[in-house]
């Protein structure tokens, strides 16, 4: 078996090429909005600490993310709990109801993620706000 100091030294540097190689230019904006929303974002952790952010997919309010979202908003309304989601999407009226919810990859979404203390998805990375 071979050790950690045997191993091959140009994996490192290929892997890093390949994934220049797939980097596109409509990538850069969502890393740049992430960025520059991280400073606001930790200030408003600052004033409010409890804040949470549910999402599910950028275009609906289905799944279990919308009925925990609703429950908190009718059980809990002293809870700063957001909802992020597209305001193109069919489900936005259904949700817009409620004063909490915020345009799915906008600057206000980066800022709540840095700021918020619990980020709740029903998808794996579909609910981050950048691709």
């Amino acid at each position: 078996m071979k050790k950690n100091s045997d191993a091959n030294p140009n994996i490192l540097p290929r892997k890093l090429s390949n994934m220049i190689k797939m980097f596109k230019f409509d990538d850069a904006l969502p890393i740049i909005k992430m960025s520059l929303a991280w400073i606001p974002g930790k200030i408003w952790k600052l004033f409010q600490k409890d804040i949470w952010v549910i999402t599910e997919l950028s275009y609906n309010a289905r799944d279990n993310g919308y009925w925990l979202f609703k429950y908190i908003k009718e059980h809990y309304p002293e809870k700063k709990v957001y909802y992020a989601i597209d305001k193109k999407s069919s489900d936005y009226k259904k949700v817009s109801i409620y004063d909490s919810v915020v345009q799915f990859e906008s600057f206000k979404h980066c800022m709540l993620f840095w700021a918020c203390s619990k980020y709740a998805s029903t998808y794996f990375f579909d609910g981050v706000p950048f691709r």
